[in-house]
């Protein structure tokens, strides 16, 4: 069979399977929640700390939102820079990096490595915490992926909310 775009048809291409869709929706699914919770915390402290005025502080408050969440760098800034905040620190952090890199090769490579990917050499070790090999430019997920990819989120979200105190500015 012939590519259809970036999307290959043939044996080398995405998979055919129903249990491996599952896992690469879970996973994509799992790293969006952890994304999202992490902006609306971040921005859950920001408006504490800003006065309320109209226009000015809205402004500057959707800058901050539109500039704090578009890549995980730009997460990791926002929080050091305006909350004094580590997200690396926090128990769970590797089996997200992990996750981040699952989601970024099912949701921007299609299925593949991304051209990014292709050149760490370090990837396959990161990704191993989350039971995923790496094979024909692809990353395959074992039956295990999801569960650990869960249970990562759960500890990373959990130790994120035990050390922020969200009353406080």
């Amino acid at each position: 069979m012939k590519p259809v775009g970036r999307i290959l048809t043939n044996a080398m291409g995405a998979s055919t399977d129903p249990t491996v869709w599952l896992r690469e929706t879970a996973v994509l699914r799992l790293v969006a929640v952890v994304e999202a919770y992490v902006d609306a915390v971040s921005m859950h402290r920001m408006t504490k700390v800003l006065d309320a005025r109209p226009t000015l502080v809205a402004l500057m408050l959707r800058d901050f939102e539109l500039t704090s969440s578009g890549t995980w760098q730009a997460r990791h800034d926002a929080y050091d820079d305006y909350h004094h905040f580590s997200l690396r620190s926090r128990n769970g952090w590797g089996t997200v990096t992990a996750g981040i890199d699952v989601r970024n090769c099912l949701a921007h490579g299609l299925g593949t490595l991304t051209a990014k990917q292709r050149g760490q050499t370090k990837l396959p070790s990161i990704v191993k915490v989350l039971d995923v090999s790496i094979g024909g430019n692809r990353m395959h997920l074992s039956a295990t992926t999801v569960p650990r990819l869960a249970a990562g989120c759960e500890q990373f979200v959990r130790h994120v909310d035990q050390s922020l105190d969200l009353a406080a500015p």
